[in-house]
């Protein structure tokens, strides 16, 4: 029999999503139905407890989810007691109004369960969600594997959660509603060789939800497939990493909306995460209705594991989609297709109509001058078909490109070589031609406007020929200066300072950087780890990137560097947009006065934003305001005696704040600050 590895591989990377779809719809990611920040989401008022909470989407995906969602307590769970109080931190940082309370703990041992909800009684009283996340995964076919190891699974997964639920059942009041959500699989109703053991245990969670609802008739129970996220539990089975493509924020918000009241028809089922709950509301007759719901939606995996695992090594037949997505693929490529029609014709009647009822004069030659002395003469290498309106298959974007000309243009003094060369990529759109005027039959000529994209066209040129797309001679009759009147609306930006204060203010309180924190000595920051310090060079790589990853939603100029993680330092630092400089003050915390150098940023220090109204922000506003991102080091600018005391510190002239300084003068026409004696 072939491996799942051969086999998998000849399959979508979409296909155990379609192929245990029971809506038409189906997501990967979060989607706007369970975004953790919807107000019918809100889990306030609510405690949760959630075992494997130290990573993967036990972290990612349901501590993140019920924090967003203003829980006001957290009970997280886990063997690794390290990995357990780093996640604990990090959400305490992250969510400063949720108390949060980590338990090492063995889920499958009854005494570390016992001193969980012994934490959970001491700390909050009573409980409302219980969601069941921990889990373990072992290989090996009925008559090969060791016994202890398939056993291990059961411990783990089946006993595991029977003990934590258990544990929560006797905490609650049984007056009150409450949530389990069990983290289940859909290899429960699969068959996938050399997995018996994983996939017996998650069937046995799903009916094990089944009894926990019957028998307390306040539970809701319910067991989920969480995705194919890639987690420590895919990279044991390699086979399934080319299928992991789903998201734990997916899994996060998904459990969130099972703990709302309309997700209450599911109590007792089992579902995807990757189906739409909306689909899942409108059918909600359709499921209470049919007896076989669950297998009638996943029996189609078994069947075709079965199928490539006796063909996999003969020639293999293309898999046929799903016919309702191809569908809906060919009605959004119709469409695509019909708009680009659509724009080609218009920009084909746009042009029509300037040459039809453009009315502009020739300019004629000054007295004495010959039409060869004062017009510049091109050659076309190649003519430029003629346009038909009725004919869309005549693209407006035809091109001609330009031979010849090289002499006529006033070049810098380069070498002959390189004004030799004239680029082919070099072209003219026709749709900018506007014809001005045809002359007679006798010297048949065309005087063509060219639109160059300013308010009023100040470029014209003369073909020999009825028509602008004739081949032969070119002439530019006229290429003045655009003397148009500046517009001060279309043509400005407005721009004024933003108050310093309010800016470090704000950048504080993004990166989780309070005024207490600033204003203590002692303050440490939120992203240094004092195990990555003392950490051998694999486990500190493994700490940094860990952190930085946990922190890539911030903007990418306030991303913590690696000096910020490994170094102990004080937080006024992380506020700085400007990564060179940071790490600079990290590298020499002991040369610097740092009162002197925050003064001096106070006062050293411009931000710029915009004036008046953001467009973003006209539904909330209701006057004068001022916009801008502090939180870009594009926003920022220095002043001359600030770049020259902190010059090294800034990275000097390829530092970023040195750099957008001098774009800012530039823009005012503001000579460049000379550095010769910082450099």
């Amino acid at each position: 029999m072939a491996s799942l590895e051969e086999i998998f591989a000849t399959l979508p990377d979409d296909y155990v999503v379609n192929s245990q779809a029971f809506t038409r719809v189906t997501h990967r990611n979060v989607y706007s139905s369970i975004d953790p920040s919807k107000s019918s989401l809100s889990q306030s008022g609510k405690v949760v407890i959630i075992t494997g909470a130290s990573k993967g989407i036990g972290y990612k995906g349901f501590v993140a989810a019920f924090a967003k969602a203003g829980a006001d307590g957290l009970v997280l769970v886990a063997r690794n007691k390290a990995a357990l109080q780093e996640v604990e931190t990090e959400t305490k940082i992250l969510y400063p109004g949720i108390q949060v309370v980590s338990v090492a703990a063995d889920v499958s041992n009854e005494k570390s369960v016992t001193l969980v909800f012994d934490a959970v009684k001491k700390t909050f009283g009573n409980a409302d969600v219980l969601v069941n996340n921990a889990g373990t995964t072992s290989s090996g076919s009925i008559k090969d594997v060791d016994m202890n190891t398939f056993w291990k699974d059961f411990e783990i997964n089946v006993k595991g959660t029977l003990l934590m639920t258990q544990g929560f059942l006797r905490l609650i009041d049984s007056s009150k509603p409450a949530h389990i959500i069990t983290v289940s699989s859909a290899m429960g109703l699969a068959v996938l060789p050399s997995h018996a053991s994983y996939s017996l245990s998650k069937l046995v969670q799903q009916q094990l939800s089944r009894f926990i609802a019957t028998e307390n008739p306040n539970v809701t129970a319910i067991s989920i497939h969480p995705g194919t996220v890639h987690t420590d539990l895919v990279n044991e089975s390699k086979w399934l990493i080319p299928q992991a493509k789903d998201t734990p924020e997916l899994v996060g918000g998904f459990a969130l909306w099972l703990t709302t009241e309309e997700a209450k028809f599911l109590n007792q089922r089992y579902v995807s995460a990757n189906w739409d709950v909306d689909e899942l509301v409108r059918r909600k007759e359709e499921i209470d209705n049919t007896a076989s719901f669950e297998a009638f939606c996943y029996s189609g995996i078994t069947r075709e594991v079965i199928r490539r695992s006796e063909v996999v090594k003969e020639k293999q037949k293309p898999v046929r989609r799903d016919p309702e997505r191809r569908r809906q693929q060919n009605i959004q490529a119709q469409r695509k297709y019909r708009e680009k029609l659509r724009e080609r014709l218009d920009r084909l009647e746009a042009l029509a109509a300037s040459v039809a009822e453009s009315t502009a004069t020739e300019r004629t030659p000054a007295a004495g001058t010959s039409p060869s002395e004062t017009a510049t003469m091109l050659s076309l290498s190649r003519s430029l078909p003629r346009s038909n309106t009725s004919d869309i298959s005549n693209s407006s974007s035809s091109v001609a490109t330009l031979s010849g000309c090289q002499h006529l243009i006033p070049w810098p003094n380069d070498p002959p070589s390189t004004l030799g060369a004239w680029d082919s990529t070099t072209h003219f759109d026709p749709s900018l031609l506007i014809r001005d005027k045809l002359n007679s039959c006798i010297d048949p000529h065309c005087t063509t406007t060219i639109d160059c994209g300013c308010s009023k066209p100040h470029l014209q040129i003369q073909t020999q020929g009825p028509d602008p797309f004739s081949s032969g001679k070119v002439r530019i009759l006229s290429l003045g200066p655009n003397t148009t009147t500046p517009d001060p609306y279309a043509n400005n930006l407005r721009i004024e300072t933003v108050c310093i204060t309010a800016a470090l203010y704000n950048l504080g309180m993004y990166v989780g950087v309070t005024e207490e924190m600033l204003c203590a000595d002692q303050s440490l920051s939120p992203f240094f780890r004092s195990s990555a310090s003392a950490a051998n060079d694999m486990a500190k790589a493994n700490t940094i990137s860990t952190v930085q990853k946990i922190f890539k939603t911030l903007k990418p100029d306030l991303r913590p560097s690696s000096e910020q993680i490994t170094t102990r330092h004080h937080p006024y630092i992380d506020i700085l947009p400007f990564p060179t400089l940071r790490k600079n003050l990290i590298t020499h915390q002991d040369k610097i006065d740092e009162d002197e150098f925050f003064n001096d940023v106070l006062t050293g220090l411009v931000c710029w934003g915009g004036a008046g109204i953001g467009k973003r922000d006209r539904g909330n506003s209701t006057g004068y305001a001022s916009t801008g991102t502090p939180w870009d080091v594009r926003s920022w600018e220095a002043k001359e005696w600030f770049l020259k005391k902190y010059w090294a510190l800034l990275g000097g002239g390829d530092g970023e704040l040195v750099r957008q300084s001098e774009w800012w003068r530039s823009i005012r026409g503001e000579d460049t600050v000379d550095m010769g004696l910082c450099s």
